[in-house]
């Protein structure tokens, strides 16, 4: 890494500067995006910005004699230098098979997490995930999170919501500090608005510390992972937070009690109690459709305790929806190396897995079914379901990139020579369009089997293929406009009270 001219270059020329000067700049330029849409980001681009923010607090040093404070055109330089390093070591997987899908795939995890919007929902679905559905022992995930934070996960949103308030494209300040929350003190006291910055704040000297730590990385990794300040999204300066773009708090709201319990010291079995909870959460939407499905308990009393199961199994008109519900995202490692022999090792007890559980399932109802399962209708489709999204494409992709040659050894092994499940009727899709699927498909599970056979044929001709499941639900303009009821209970549970707060408070204002 260290041999690499260009990156040397922009060493020597970061270490000319206060790394502060540079940090408020490319912050400033990342609360400019707020305003624009997508097709109009241009020369500087937020994952750049957020990268040049992490070089220099890694390579700046306020000890050297003479210190610039960055200009504009000095951020203007450096930025040239950092895209000209993507060029140079941007994912070279020219020889892998399904190359652009991996290339495609690398780009999605950098970038797409900057163009998120709906808030709302990712707010009411982590009030069920995290605070209210419990696992087989009756236990929330909350309960861990709050023994390491000092907040329950509703504590969590409602300050990340009215922090995310905060930054809205109408408010130019990139400040934050405690009286910002003056007005939910009935909801979180200004303890809980302590702990919630000891939580995701750092100074100057410990955000250097803690990227400095990552520093070893090989640089094509840091040119392409989606940015560390993500776990420290305020700078602290003295009792006021300084915000490094308006991504980060979109972010935070949106995932990272999941990402704290999953790469937090915390301890063993939380996941696997969230795995149970992910299920629980998949039966909601299932509820919601009014669909009639066998649970994985009831198919094994159907088919033995020992046979591979998915987790629901729905009857349909038109078909029959397997579902299996993996709470994952990708590893690290697949995000930014997603060679064939990566992929395979990073999925074989997620994804995998659930394949070729949805594929034994399938041929025993086609072989030996017991009475309750004879009347299911084919085709099949499997649905499986992750928390993040995968980017891994349709079905046929999966297949030929890295799923055949992971799932026909494990087929053989059971004796089953064919796929009774299409490449093509298998979908991967993350909750949050699980949840767009619900929306779609209203009081009707009926309704999802013509959706999955419109997308079949889409996803055959490159020229409407997509790389995630909802872009299909825009195409076919299929979303629907009504959440369901299940996400909107959570989301009142957060935007409610604290608009209900907001208001009392300015009431109280004008007395």
């Amino acid at each position: 890494m260290e041999t690499i001219p260009a990156y040397r270059e922009l060493q020597r020329d970061l270490c000319e500067f206060d790394d502060v000067s540079i940090v408020f700049r490319a912050a400033s330029k990342c609360f400019e995006f707020r305003s624009k849409s997508i097709s109009e980001w241009q020369n500087y681009l937020p994952w750049e910005l957020l990268l040049l923010t992490r070089w220099a607090y890694v390579f700046c040093e306020s000890s050297y004699p003479h210190s610039k404070v960055a200009t504009e055109y000095d951020l203007n330089r450096l930025i040239n230098k950092v895209k000209v390093l993507s060029e140079q070591q941007g994912p070279n997987l020219i020889k892998s098979s399904n190359a652009l899908a991996k290339f495609m795939r690398t780009l999605a995890f950098q970038q797409f997490w900057h163009q998120e919007t709906d808030l709302a929902g990712h707010l009411g679905r982590q009030v069920h995930l995290f605070s209210r559905l419990t696992d087989r022992n009756g236990r929330t995930v909350e309960s861990v999170f709050q023994n390491k934070t000092g907040l329950t996960c509703l504590d969590f949103l409602t300050l990340a919501l009215t922090a995310w308030m905060r930054f809205l494209p109408n408010h130019s300040l990139q400040f934050i500090d405690y009286s910002w929350f003056q007005p939910i003190d009935s909801l979180c006291s200004k303890e809980k608005v302590e702990a919630f910055f000891n939580l995701l704040s750092a100074s100057r000297l410990e955000i250097k510390t803690y990227l400095r730590s990552l520093k070893e990385q090989p640089l094509e990794y840091q040119l392409l992972e989606a940015s560390p300040l993500r776990r420290y999204p305020f700078l602290r300066i003295d009792n006021k937070h300084f915000v490094y773009s308006p991504f980060l708090i979109q972010d935070l709201a949106s995932y990272f009690v999941y990402d704290f319990l999953k790469i937090g010291n915390l301890e063993s079995g939380v996941l696997g109690s969230f795995g149970d909870v992910f299920e629980k959460y998949i039966q909601l939407g299932l509820d919601h459709s009014n669909a009639v499905f066998i649970p994985e308990g009831g198919l094994r009393q159907l088919l033995g305790r020992q046979h591979r199961v998915v987790d629901y199994v729905v009857p349909g008109e038109e078909g029959t929806l397997f579902i299996e519900a993996k709470g994952i995202e990708m590893r690290f490692l697949a995000r930014l190396d997603p060679s064939d022999e990566v992929m395979r090792d990073s999925l074989e007890d997620s994804i995998i897995k659930g394949v070729v559980q949805g594929m034994i399932v399938a041929n025993r109802v086609i072989k030996n079914p017991p009475e309750r399962l004879r009347n299911l209708r084919q085709p099949f489709f499997l649905l499986l379901v992750t928390y993040k999204e995968l980017y891994l494409g349709s079905g046929s992709e999966a297949w030929s990139e890295f799923l055949e040659e992971a799932v026909l050894p494990h087929l053989r092994n059971s004796s089953i020579t064919e796929p009774p499940i299409k490449p093509d009727h298998i979908f991967f899709i993350s909750v949050k369009d699980y949840d767009r699927l619900i929306q779609a498909v209203g009081h009707d599970i009926n309704r999802a089997f013509a959706i999955l056979k419109a997308i079949i044929i889409l996803s055959k001709e490159p020229v409407s293929r997509k790389l995630v499941f909802g872009m299909y639900l825009d195409e076919l303009d299929k979303a629907g406009n009504q959440r369901p009821q299940y996400i909107q209970e959570g989301v009142d549970s957060v935007f409610t009270k604290v608009q209900a707060a907001l208001e009392q408070y300015e009431s109280n204002s004008k007395k």
